[in-house]
């Protein structure tokens, strides 16, 4: 029974944590995207719990509704550990097609979602003749699904959280330490779990679904205690890239000035599709360097200064004109959006393009 109360007590942590991030005010892509992966995690641990203490069958409409919400995990998960560990990370077009991806599988789940209750009590008790054959396979072809996808996507972080340089260097950083120590957690859970299903051994179902709630619970008592706990990773993950990857002063010296040429000069942050790595090469520096020289030299971080010069552009642009469409300056300065713009332009001076001229005006 505890082991009961102690699932469904975690279950409702995952939300809470979700909420957590979700409710934070910093601007960080790992809170929003930590916040929808706690809230998937939420529903695939309450529905595993139902399943090992068997009162699951009480609640037919819920059998199969992990499926959607474990595949959804998988590239929510990657994305996560991804914002976390890699420097200047910022959501890419390309990144929604992760999501685009899974939300297509979740749609084609919608036949199996909509079985009814009694059908899907018979079939969870494993009387598979109440349905046809190629429904049978269909249904065998998610519940794999729901192992693979965020397999495969845990997979694609290995790349990431096995970086032997942070890896072997994560003892000396208490957050990032305490961060892999849950991960293990997290992951010698998963395996107890999956190794339990497919072995149909109940002991490892519950040793695995009672470790990964401990894992939720730790998180929960964390970030209820350091509420930048994530933040405080990042800013290990960076001290130890920074410590390993300083330049020397003569190259750094040397890439300053070229950089303050290319910016001052040429204008290379008009280009809209500047990035870390592309001037990273121009500069012939790893992205790496290239954050320490813009992190040593201004004192913000490669994104935040070339936002600060976008900004600076479009106010000399429409000092000039002030009858210019704010749309057209934006996409000439390099951003994408008029609300990327917006979000720049409040951060670099306060307040929204409209007011800061209209006070200008006021103020001439």
């Amino acid at each position: 029974m505890w082991i009961e109360l102690y699932g469904y007590a975690s279950a409702l942590c995952a939300v809470l944590i979700g909420v957590m991030l979700g409710v934070n005010r910093s601007d960080s892509l790992s809170l929003r995207i930590g916040s929808f992966l706690f809230v998937a995690i939420s529903i695939w641990l309450g529905q595993l719990h139902l399943f090992i203490s068997g009162t699951l069958l009480s609640f037919p409409d819920l059998i199969f509704l992990h499926v959607p919400f474990a595949i959804f995990s998988g590239p929510l998960f990657f994305l996560f550990i991804q914002s976390i560990f890699e420097q200047e990370f910022e959501w890419k077009k390309f990144q929604w097609a992760h999501i685009v991806f899974v939300i297509f599988l979740d749609f084609l789940f919608l036949p199996v979602a909509l079985i009814p209750k009694e059908i899907k009590i018979e079939i969870f008790q494993k009387n598979l003749s109440v349905v046809s054959p190629h429904l049978k396979y269909y249904i065998l072809f998610f519940l794999n699904m729901s192992y693979l996808v965020p397999g495969i996507y845990i997979a694609f972080s290995f790349r990431l959280l096995f970086n032997g340089r942070i890896l072997f260097s994560a003892g000396k950083e208490k957050a990032l330490f305490v961060f892999y120590m849950i991960l293990g957690i997290f992951a010698v859970s998963m395996l107890f779990t999956f190794s339990g299903f497919r072995m149909e051994l109940a002991f490892l179902k519950t040793i695995g679904a009672v470790g990964f709630s401990t894992g939720v619970f730790l998180i929960f008592i964390l970030l209820s205690r350091y509420p930048d706990f994530l933040d405080l990773v990042s800013r290990d993950i960076r001290e130890i890239q920074r410590k390993q990857n300083r330049i020397n002063p003569e190259l750094s010296g040397s890439a300053l000035e070229k950089l303050k040429f290319l910016f001052e000069e040429k204008k290379i942050y008009l280009e809209d599709d500047i990035s870390l790595q592309s001037l990273g090469r121009q500069l012939s520096l790893r992205p790496d360097q290239l954050s320490q020289v813009v992190n040593d030299s201004y004192g913000m971080n490669f994104n935040r200064f070339l936002n600060y010069h976008r900004i600076q552009e479009a106010i000399r642009i429409l000092k000039k004109d002030p009858d210019a469409k704010i749309i057209h300056v934006a996409m000439r300065c390099g951003f994408n959006s008029k609300s990327s713009f917006n979000e720049s332009f409040r951060r670099e001076t306060g307040t929204t393009p409209t007011e800061y001229f209209k006070k200008k005006s006021m103020e001439s």
